[in-house]
């Protein structure tokens, strides 16, 4: 800024000179004496002037000083302003960024406000759920006990329903037997008795002849030995129905107890003449009862022959299935009704109503539900079907093999 004013005072003085040099070319001299005399006139001018000049000089100096004091000084106040502003700027600029500062860590709080908030309000939320999760979890638990309480209760029921059943069954199949048992003891069982009566009473009275006595002799055996059959049958079936009667297993060759039995049926076999076969080899050894397995053999054997007829052929045999013996008896006599057999390898008890054999034998019934359940006893089974072409019947009793 000084030196722009330094330039402008320049600028006018040398004008001004300019100016004063320019009007005294301009006069035209009129003579020459005139002309001296000027020349002396102007050099009192020139020197005049040129004090004039050097006031001039001095008091444009001055002036010049002055003003570059001035200059200075306002150079200074310039300075001083600018300083001052600069200053100003300066605390205007850390007031700005004190205020930034201050919005930056308003800003950071804010945020650690609301992420606070945040996690307060997830806190909140996740206990929430774990209470909802507790409840929903205990209902659910609830539920699942109580829906196993009643699963149980009804499995439980038709549990009980199943053996109220299968004992009302029991019982009514067990007051069958015992209708039956009271029938063979009243009528088949007094029968024989009242027979065997009226023949002695016949004999003390000699109203007998020799001649018809062999023939009544024979018909009084056949008859003890059916009642002596029939009464076995009944103390053995008595004798299952009492508390604690157990089955004895041990091994039994069953072609050594079906010769016995053979043998055993051989005279009544050879009366009806039906031929009686054993195929079984000696080493089948079954693990169970002797006295059962004898029972069920003999029972086996006797509807055999009871329902077979003059000329045909009875087959013992046995075979081995995983583990297993399997015991059959074969016949070609009657047969059996298919509802019977239906009704036999069912699983209940009762009795199966007996028919008349080929020679006018009666029978009980009680021989075929003892068999299957001793065969019970023993972890076995008895089965039955029709024998080839339907002529006859197959009796199979499984037992265990023994080792």
């Amino acid at each position: 800024m000084a030196i722009r004013l330094l330039f402008i005072f320049l600028f006018c003085f040398c004008k001004q000179s300019f100016s004063q040099n320019r009007k005294g070319m301009d006069r035209t001299p009129v003579n020459v004496s005139a002309q001296k005399n000027s020349e002396t006139q102007q050099t009192l001018l020139l020197s005049r002037r040129q004090q004039a000049e050097l006031v001039e000089q001095a008091r444009q100096k001055q002036l010049f000083e002055q003003q570059k004091q001035a200059l200075t000084k306002q150079e200074r106040q310039l300075m001083e302003l600018k300083i001052q502003k600069d200053q100003r700027e300066l605390e205007l600029e850390k007031k700005n960024a004190e205020q930034v500062a201050k919005q930056i860590q308003l800003q950071s709080r804010l945020r650690e406000y609301v992420k606070d908030e945040e996690i307060k309000t997830k806190e909140k939320e996740l206990l929430i759920n774990k209470r909802w999760t507790f409840y929903l979890s205990l209902l659910f638990l609830i539920v699942i006990v109580f829906a196993s309480v009643t699963f149980y209760n009804q499995r439980k029921t038709k549990r009980l329903n199943a053996v109220i059943s299968a004992q009302h069954t029991e019982l009514e199949e067990m007051g069958m037997v015992k209708d039956t048992l009271l029938g063979v003891v009243s009528h088949d069982m007094r029968t024989p008795v009242n027979s065997l009566l009226s023949f002695s009473e016949l004999i003390k009275a000699g109203a007998i002849s020799e001649e018809k006595m062999g023939l009544y002799l024979d018909q009084i055996s056949v008859t003890l030995n059916q009642t002596s059959a029939t009464m076995n049958n009944l103390l053995n079936w008595a004798a299952t129905q009492m508390h604690g009667f157990n089955s004895t297993l041990i091994a039994v060759d069953m072609a050594l107890v079906t010769e016995e039995i053979i043998e055993l049926f051989a005279d009544r076999a050879k009366a009806k003449k039906i031929n009686i076969h054993n195929d079984i080899e000696i080493g089948f050894l079954a693990m169970a009862d002797k006295n059962m397995v004898d029972l069920i053999v003999r029972n086996l054997l006797s509807n055999a022959i009871k329902y077979s007829s003059a000329h045909e052929n009875i087959l013992c045999s046995a075979k081995e299935v995983e583990g297993k013996i399997i015991f059959s008896v074969r016949d070609e006599g009657l047969g059996m009704e298919q509802e019977k057999i239906n009704l036999f390898n069912a699983s209940g008890k009762k009795p199966l109503k007996s028919t008349i054999g080929t020679a006018r034998e009666k029978g009980t019934g009680l021989g075929l539900l003892l068999c299957k359940t001793f065969a019970a006893l023993m972890h076995g089974n008895i089965q039955v079907a029709k024998n080839k072409n339907d002529k006859g019947l197959v009796f199979e009793l499984t037992l265990p093999k023994a080792i």
